[in-house]
């Protein structure tokens, strides 16, 4: 589980996902905060710039990129040094 703002964007996501990949490129960059799609761009630093001007939070950022099929979740394993993953 994430914070209430990545909750709530994460669920923004989810439901507008058809709408992103029928209204952006392929590969576009799109910001959604707050639940609501605020921004798009060809670049991850363009869109940062734009997201800049906005003035939000950083931490109520959620960027995708259209036509890309995120997974649900993922695991994320890291080892200590000197240590093995199992």
């Amino acid at each position: 589980m994430g914070t209430d703002a990545y909750d709530t964007n994460e669920a923004a996501y989810r439901r507008l996902r058809g709408e992103i990949d029928s209204t952006y490129r392929p590969g576009e960059y799109v910001a959604i905060v707050r639940g609501k799609i605020v921004a798009h761009a060809e670049t991850f630093e363009s869109l940062l710039a734009q997201l800049d001007q906005i003035e939000e939070e950083p931490m109520q950022r959620f960027v995708v990129q259209a036509g890309v099929n995120y997974p649900d979740y993922v695991v994320i394993r890291a080892a200590l040094p000197g240590r093995k993953l199992c």
